[in-house]
């Protein structure tokens, strides 16, 4: 039903949705240090996978993160899925 490329589609975008309720979580309970950790780790990413997260956590689609950063949307999503693997590992949840 699912090929590969699929599967770690639907995870990666599981892991972003677990790790934006978390910041989200933080911002609801005022917690200033937990956000702003979150942040601060986004912030230790290379550059375009924190760019095309911080997008993503945003709202915005593959579609119009690959147009804003002149990317194909594979690369959008490859970037998403590097950044969540980094911020698991980061947080200790590898």
């Amino acid at each position: 039903m699912f090929d590969d490329l699929s599967l770690d589609i639907i995870q990666s975008q599981i892991d972003v949705s677990r790790f934006f309720t978390l910041a989200v979580a933080a911002e609801r309970s005022d917690s200033v240090y937990l956000t702003n950790e979150v942040l601060a780790l986004i912030e230790r990413l290379p550059v375009r996978q924190a760019k095309a997260f911080r997008l993503f956590i945003d709202g915005y689609s593959y579609a119009d993160i690959a147009v804003a950063m002149c990317v194909s949307v594979d690369n959008v999503r490859n970037y998403i899925h590097a950044a969540g693997v980094a911020l698991r590992k980061m947080l200790g949840r590898d």
